[in-house]
């Protein structure tokens, strides 16, 4: 998985996941600041700031949300946008 900006990324604990098996982590950049992708399943996470293209992580199996900022301060889950999403899937040098 290949960061889509330059961006970083945080470690995220789903509430509703018991055991954290599930290895989600943020990520966040001030090119998108409305916007938050949280993506699970991973390994060899690379927290902390990263630049665009460089690895976040691996996944066997990825689940990927955008969240994008409400005009009252929620966040609400949005259909990600199909560039964004090659990005982030593009292959590349682990």
């Amino acid at each position: 998985m290949r960061a889509p900006f330059d961006g970083e990324v945080y470690a995220y604990r789903d509430p509703s996941e018991l055991g954290g098996a599930n290895r989600c982590v943020l990520f966040a950049s001030p090119q998108v600041p409305a916007y938050l992708f949280r993506l699970c399943g991973l390994q060899g996470i690379q927290f902390g700031r990263v630049r665009q293209g460089a690895s976040i992580g691996r996944a066997q199996s990825l689940h990927f949300a955008t969240l994008r900022k409400q005009p009252d301060g929620s966040w609400a889950i949005v259909e990600p946008a199909r560039d964004i999403l090659q990005q982030v899937l593009a292959p590349g040098q682990e």
